[in-house]
Formats: C-alpha cells, sequence, structure tokens
C-alpha cells in the first residue's frame, strides 16, 4: 500500500483493492517512512573517504553509467523552494567541505551563479565572453546531472508530482520527500538498471490528474510505446523546476566556436 500511495495513487482505491478502512493506506505510508529513517544502512551521506571520492570522478570521466550518479549524496530541505543558493552557507556539507583534507585534491564541486567560488566550489563566470563563455557552456553541462536526478525521482514516484494533502504539515512532508529519496537510492544501487522506470499504473496517473498534478508527456501514455525513463527535453518537468536552464550561464549562439576552442582547455576535475 505504501509503494501505491508514493506512486501517487488515491488512497480509496487501494483500500478497496484491499479490503482494508479508508485511512490504513496513508498510515501505512508514514509506517514505511519512519521504518526507512530508523535505517542508519539507507541515510545519505556525503563520501568522506578521498578513495570512493575519486572513483566517482573517475567514473564521471569515463562516462561509465551515468544512473549511478543520479542518486543522492546529500539533501538538505529544510529550506522553501524560493530561498537564495546563499542557504548552502548555513548547511553542513559547507562545513565539512572547509575541513582542511576533507575533500581530495584536485576535486571540486560544480554550483550555479549562486554559489561562491571558492577552493571546493565551481561556479560560472558572470558577464561571461570568449575562453569564460565556453567554460560556462561545459560547466553547464556538468551540472545537468542534478536536473537528471530531481527527474528520476519524481518519474519514478508520482506523488511527487502532485501537492500532498492539505492535512500533511510542512514537516511531515519533508520526513516523505527525504525519505522517497533514501528509497530512490536504494533503487538505484540495488539495481544493475536504476534507470529502469517504467510508466505508473494508469489508475495513479488519473489520480495525479485529478488531483492537479503534473502528467509525463511521454512516459504516461499508454499507447504500447517504449515509456521507460531516459532524459530528454520531453521528459523535463518544467512546471516543477524554477523556469530556468542550466544553460542560461553561457551564450549558445557561440555554441560551435566555443566547442572547439575549448578542446585545448585542461579537463576540470569535479564531483557532484
Amino acid at each position: 500500500m505504501a509503494l501505491r500511495i508514493a506512486a501517487g495513487a488515491d488512497p480509496l482505491d487501494i483500500a478497496t483493492n484491499h479490503g482494508v478502512n479508508d485511512n490504513q493506506p496513508m498510515v501505512s505510508f508514514w509506517l514505511v517512512m519512519d521504518a526507512i529513517h530508523k535505517s542508519p544502512q539507507l541515510d545519505i551521506q556525503f563520501p568522506t573517504l578521498h578513495e570512493e571520492q575519486r572513483r566517482l570522478q573517475r567514473s564521471l570521466r569515463e562516462e561509465e553509467v551515468w544512473t549511478e550518479h543520479a542518486s543522492s549524496l546529500w539533501v538538505d530541505i529544510r529550506y522553501p523552494g524560493t530561498t537564495s543558493d546563499f542557504c548552502f552557507d548555513q548547511s553542513s556539507l559547507k562545513d565539512k567541505l572547509e575541513q582542511p583534507g576533507f575533500l581530495h585534491s584536485g576535486l571540486c564541486l560544480f554550483g550555479d551563479a549562486a554559489y561562491a567560488n571558492s577552493s571546493y566550489m565551481c561556479s560560472p563566470f558572470r558577464s561571461a565572453t570568449g575562453t569564460q563563455d565556453d567554460f560556462n557552456f561545459f560547466q553547464s553541462q556538468l551540472r545537468i546531472t542534478i536536473e537528471c536526478a530531481f527527474g528520476m525521482l519524481v518519474h519514478r514516484f508520482g506523488i511527487l508530482r502532485k501537492a500532498f494533502p492539505v492535512n500533511v504539515t510542512v514537516s511531515k512532508t519533508n520526513v516523505a520527500v527525504l525519505g522517497l529519496c533514501k528509497l530512490h537510492n536504494f533503487c538505484i544501487q540495488s539495481s544493475n538498471c536504476g534507470d529502469d522506470i517504467v510508466a505508473s499504473d494508469f489508475r495513479d496517473v488519473s489520480n495525479i490528474i485529478m488531483e492537479g498534478g503534473i502528467v509525463l508527456p511521454r512516459i504516461d501514455r499508454d499507447d504500447g510505446s517504449d515509456n521507460r525513463w531516459r532524459y530528454e527535453e520531453e521528459d523535463r518537468l518544467d512546471n516543477l523546476l524554477d523556469g530556468g536552464q542550466h544553460m542560461d550561464d553561457h551564450d549558445r549562439t557561440d555554441g560551435g566556436a566555443g566547442t572547439k576552442r575549448y578542446q585545448d582547455r585542461p579537463f576540470m576535475n569535479t564531483l557532484f
């Protein structure tokens, strides 16, 4: 029952199918969320071992199966969606990154223009031209990983494509979102095909629509076509994003020339 709730199903439909009281599906969902948070094996932790950090960086450079990098390495949902990225200054991750030796030498994180450049954070140039604009182009390509991660998460769990019930507090909503992030990581790490996300049951899709949720343009079509998740523009849920594009940091009219000029530039070691 909890997984059907996570998929975006109607609790009344679940209760009817299982022959239980109407409130039992949501009770089951919250019990599962509590169990997930009580399991230390499912905790989301930024890698502290240099060997693990280097392994992630090497796999990015060698273009290995990218779905591993769609899992969450760190999550903080204490702030509302309109909060500036400067809330990163208040995070526990920043405290760790500023500790000498925590991050392997030569590695850094890539952030958007809201983040300040530092020894561990690489953000794009402002008002960039020439080679700086070339750098911003390729830096934005690396940041697309986080967009893919959110895309996989909301495609897997349809409950994230609609509003939570009005009787669910913000704190409980945070509990659910963090629990689903942990469950999403578990699915990726427990499977050789972490991106094997298929369409939701048509009844769940109908419920998402009826509750004002967002329909997946391609994957929710019940036409017998290939409806497994993959990153492409048609699957991008703009209504769940802030309206911006990860490409906004550079001038796309100069993309071809930028690619040519960038080929001789050294590769920046990155860690997401």
